[in-house]
């Protein structure tokens, strides 16, 4: 597996972006496991792809978010 904590965080729009693509290419080949807090950096795979698995974090529990 591959884990990632937050390394898109400082990376510009254009830069996360092209990052964000590559890291989606990787899980096709690799497991990967990107952690973050910024619901951005969501929304930037969700918009390259869509069914792209999130689990959230919360009180203890993990769930799987489905939207």
């Amino acid at each position: 597996p591959v884990v990632m904590d937050d390394i898109l965080v400082n990376f510009d729009p254009d830069r996360a972006r092209n990052a964000g693509r590559a890291i989606i290419e990787l899980s096709q080949t690799h497991q990967v496991f990107f952690f973050t807090c910024h619901p951005e950096m969501l929304g930037l795979f969700h918009e390259q792809c869509g069914d792209t698995p999130t689990y959230v974090f919360s009180q203890g529990r993990i769930e799987r978010r489905t939207s």
